[in-house]
C-alpha cells in the first residue's frame, strides 16, 4: 500500500479553550460530550432543512455538516468512510467546573477543505450556547489556538471572543530523524483495537496488532481498501505496564449507556524492524488508532527520552 498520500495529509492541531457560564460537573471523560456538542453546533449552524432527515435532504453532497461531521461512518456514511476529525479533551476531566474556570481540549482536522475552517470554528460557538452536561450548563470559547508547524508545542492564536477568526493553514506532519531503540509509547485514552472480530485485552495486545491498527488506519485515510493488515514481523514489544480501562458514554441516539473499555498503559518497542514503521508510527499520535478515534480514544504518545535530542 502506497502510504505517500496520508503521510503528507495536511493536518490542523487546534487547542480549544473555554470558560463556564453555569457550574457545571463534567462527566469523566468528555470526549463522547463535546464531540456530541461539535454535531448539534455544526448541524445548526449549517442546516437549511431541519425539518428534513440528513438521507432526503437534496443539498446531502453539499452539506458541511454532513461532508465533516458524518464522514467518520455514520448513518449515512457507513463503514467506507474514515474518520477524519478527533476531539481530544484531557484524558479525565475535572471533578466540577465553577463559573468563570476554564478548560482546555484539543481538536486534529485531516485532510479536510480549508472553506471548511470557519463553520468548524463557529460550530463551537453554537455549541457553547447549547450547554453541556444533561443539564445543558453554558460555557463560552475564550480562545482557539493552532499549533504550526504540527507537533512543535508553538500555538498562534486564531480565534478571540473579540475578534473574527484568522485564516487557518494546513499543513502536513513534519517527520523527525527515527529515534535509536528502544522506543517508549503511552497509550493515553483506551485504544480498543480488534482481532477475529473480538477486543484486544492487554495479554493479547502485542507488536503486530498495534502496528497492523497503525497502517490500517494510514490506508483509511488515503483512500485505501479497508482491510486490516497483519504483520509479522522482527519488531518486539515489552508490555507489562498495560491494563484495561473502561470508559461509559451516554449515546443520546440509542437512549442508553455505553461501555467503551480498551487498552491503556506504557510499552517498549525494539527490534531491527522498526526504522520501517516509524513514518506512521510519528503521525500516528495525531491520527490516533482503533475504534472511535473522533472521540479522542486511541490516543499515544512516544516518550520524549525515545527520541534524539535536539541539535
Amino acid at each position: 500500500m502506497d502510504y505517500r498520500l496520508a503521510l503528507s495529509a495536511p493536518v490542523v492541531s487546534l487547542r480549544i479553550s473555554i470558560e463556564a457560564v453555569d457550574d457545571v460537573s463534567p462527566p469523566a471523560y468528555l470526549g463522547s460530550a463535546l464531540r456530541g456538542l461539535f454535531g448539534h453546533g455544526l448541524r445548526k449552524l449549517a442546516c437549511v432543512n431541519p425539518k428534513v432527515d440528513c438521507k432526503d435532504c437534496p443539498l446531502l453532497a453539499t452539506c458541511v455538516y454532513s461532508r465533516v461531521f458524518l464522514s467518520e461512518g455514520g448513518p449515512l456514511a457507513g463503514d467506507a468512510a474514515p474518520t477524519r476529525y478527533v476531539v481530544a479533551p484531557p484524558p479525565r476531566s475535572p471533578a466540577s467546573l465553577r463559573k468563570g474556570e476554564g478548560l482546555d481540549f484539543e481538536m486534529i482536522l485531516i485532510r479536510l477543505r480549508a472553506e471548511d475552517m470557519p463553520f468548524i470554528i463557529q460550530a463551537w460557538c453554537c455549541a457553547a450556547e447549547r450547554g453541556l452536561g444533561p443539564n445543558n450548563c453554558r460555557f463560552q470559547i475564550r480562545s482557539i489556538h493552532q499549533e504550526h508547524p504540527v507537533g512543535s508545542d508553538q500555538w498562534r492564536r486564531i480565534y478571540g471572543a473579540m475578534g473574527r477568526p484568522a485564516s487557518v493553514a494546513a499543513s502536513p506532519i513534519p517527520l523527525p530523524p527515527p529515534p535509536s531503540e528502544p522506543i517508549v509509547i503511552n497509550l493515553v485514552t483506551p485504544a480498543r483495537l480488534k482481532r477475529n472480530g473480538k477486543l484486544v485485552r492487554p495479554e493479547a495486545f502485542d507488536a503486530p496488532i498495534f502496528l497492523s491498527a497503525l497502517h490500517y488506519r494510514a490506508i483509511e485515510l488515503c483512500g485505501g481498501p479497508r482491510t486490516q493488515p497483519r504483520y509479522e514481523t522482527s519488531v518486539h514489544m515489552d508490555q507489562e505496564q498495560l491494563r484495561w480501562s473502561d470508559w461509559t458514554r451516554y449515546s443520546s441516539r440509542q437512549k442508553t449507556r455505553m461501555q467503551l473499555g480498551g487498552v491503556t498503559g506504557r510499552f517498549v518497542l525494539s527490534g531491527e524492524g522498526l526504522a520501517e514503521h516509524w513514518p506512521v508510527l510519528w503521525r500516528g499520535q495525531w491520527w490516533h488508532i482503533g475504534k472511535t478515534t473522533s472521540m479522542g480514544l486511541g490516543r499515544y504518545r512516544i516518550e520524549a527520552a525515545s527520541l534524539p535530542a535536539a541539535g
